[in-house]
């Protein structure tokens, strides 16, 4: 299935099959409690990392790479196991959105150090500050969307991180 998506993405040819794909899953697929948080923690440092690309470098050719990226890593939430429901944003926030503004807030500065060793370029000047808010105000949404809906489409991805960037 991952090596569909894949494909489907990189052809730009099947959102709409993409989408389909991820409300069918979406169906299938319960989780506990536990395992969603897992997930959760286990996507996040990487979504920040091309976040924090994204805010750094926004007129990088890879700009839509990154983004591409950030909707393959979180794009669809899971049921809950036995209740047969989305988690609401307050459970989401309290499990595990606290921490991770936490560690936003905390490993900024280690994060863009991350970055700039790994794409082996220079950082541009940027207020921390406002790429924190930024990386924060992504997740927000992100996860009210997600508990909301079940899932976002990359065009709702590439369409919330430009308006951030903006």
């Amino acid at each position: 299935m991952n090596r569909l998506r894949r494909l489907l993405l990189k052809e730009d040819i099947g959102i709409d099959i993409l989408n389909k794909l991820n409300e069918r899953e979406l169906l299938e697929m319960a989780y506990s409690k536990k395992r969603i948080e897992d997930i959760l923690e286990n996507i996040c440092p990487k979504i920040r990392e091309h976040l924090i690309k994204c805010y750094l470098w926004k007129d990088n050719n890879a700009l839509n790479h990154w983004k591409t990226e950030i909707f393959s890593m979180l794009h669809q939430m899971y049921m809950l196991k036995n209740v047969n429901r989305l988690p609401t944003y307050n459970e989401i926030y309290r499990w595990f959105l606290e921490t991770q503004f936490e560690l936003i807030e905390d490993g900024t500065d280690n994060d863009v150090n991350t970055v700039k060793y790994l794409e082996k370029k220079e950082v541009p000047q940027y207020n921390k500050t406002n790429l924190i808010n930024f990386q924060k105000s992504y997740f927000e949404w992100l996860l009210k969307e997600l508990c909301s809906k079940g899932n976002v489409s990359i065009e709702e991805v590439f369409n919330k991180i430009d308006s951030l960037l903006n």
